[in-house]
């Protein structure tokens, strides 16, 4: 159970690195900086390959934190403040992400306010997923180093 569980860490970290390399390389920023001059770095460049691979892995985000959320609802027992923060942000994430995939849908026409706020928004909720991480990380090496948390002692995380 316990590699499996490690297993499962594993999934969700390099799918949560590569959501957030895709989603900024849908920016020029690779390109702008040169990034994308090194060699087997060029795919960074290409906004349809990164915008497609953006998709694929964000649906399964949807699917892992949907399955996540169930686990959770079923556990109240194991909230806490740091557990309710992260599944605040990456709800607003996950939301802001699934109307921007819907506002891209051909056919759809909103205004470009819409499209602006949603960007604003999922990158948003992005960057405040990432602060919250760097405190809550913060916060567990601060209680370590303190002695009032062992190295044995596991907090609750989504996987």
């Amino acid at each position: 159970m316990a590699e499996e569980r490690k297993t499962h860490r594993r999934v969700w970290r390099l799918l949560v690195a590569a959501l957030a390399l895709t989603g900024f390389a849908q920016m020029p920023i690779f390109k702008r900086y040169y990034v994308a001059d090194v060699p087997g770095f060029g795919w960074l460049a290409n906004f349809t390959l990164n915008h497609s691979l953006h998709l694929a892995l964000g649906a399964a985000f949807l699917a892992i934190v949907a399955y996540l959320a169930v686990q959770g609802i079923a556990r109240r027992s194991a909230w806490t403040i740091a557990g309710l923060s992260r599944a605040a942000v990456v709800g607003a994430l996950a939301a802001s992400g699934l109307l921007r995939a819907v506002m891209d849908l051909p056919g759809t026409v909103y205004p470009q306010t819409a499209f602006i706020a949603m960007d604003l928004v999922h990158l948003g909720a992005t960057m405040a997923w990432g602060a919250l991480e760097l405190a809550l990380w913060a916060a567990k090496v601060r209680a370590r180093r303190r002695g009032l948390v062992g190295d044995g002692v596991r907090t609750p995380k989504a996987f």
